[in-house]
């Protein structure tokens, strides 16, 4: 079970911010009470009327720089009472689906690519991971998708 709350304009960012997470939070010390796993997952989505740039900004992170950043945050000493992590669905598609190309014939290459970012994610989510600096990979090709619509 999970909870899933989207925001409004970028004005309205710290109302938001604050309901949705004094929301998470009461949940997600509700969840284990029932024997429920919490997930919170917090997402930015691109409508509003910020500008293209602010929108991109926030949004168009690559594989890499996620599994990057999620390590970092997995690095820090303070107390963590449960698990960082975040949905992997982005994080481990563009190799994928780069390797894939929609052809039958690369389906194994594919499966390959999936399983080299989920291990990468895992080893993140605990913040073990260090990265290889390989720059020529799909994994750092940034998720932005141009005129993409829901």
């Amino acid at each position: 079970m999970g909870w899933f709350a989207v925001g409004g304009e970028l004005q309205e960012c710290e109302q938001l911010l604050l309901c949705n997470g004094l929301a998470g939070v009461y949940l997600l010390s509700v969840y284990p009470q029932q024997g429920l796993v919490p997930i919170v997952e917090p997402e930015i989505l691109t409508d509003g009327s910020h500008d293209l740039q602010r929108c991109q900004y926030v949004t168009e992170k690559s594989e890499e720089e996620a599994s990057v950043n999620l390590n970092a945050i997995n690095l820090c000493p303070l107390r963590k009472p449960w698990k960082l992590s975040f949905s992997f669905g982005r994080a481990l598609q563009a190799s994928a689906l780069i390797a894939w190309s929609g052809k039958e014939d690369n389906a194994e290459l594919a499966q390959e690519a999936y399983a080299k970012r989920a291990k990468i994610n895992g080893l993140a989510s605990k913040g073990e991971y260090t990265p290889s600096g390989d720059t020529n990979i799909a994994a750092n090709y940034s998720l932005y998708t141009e005129n993409y619509s829901y």
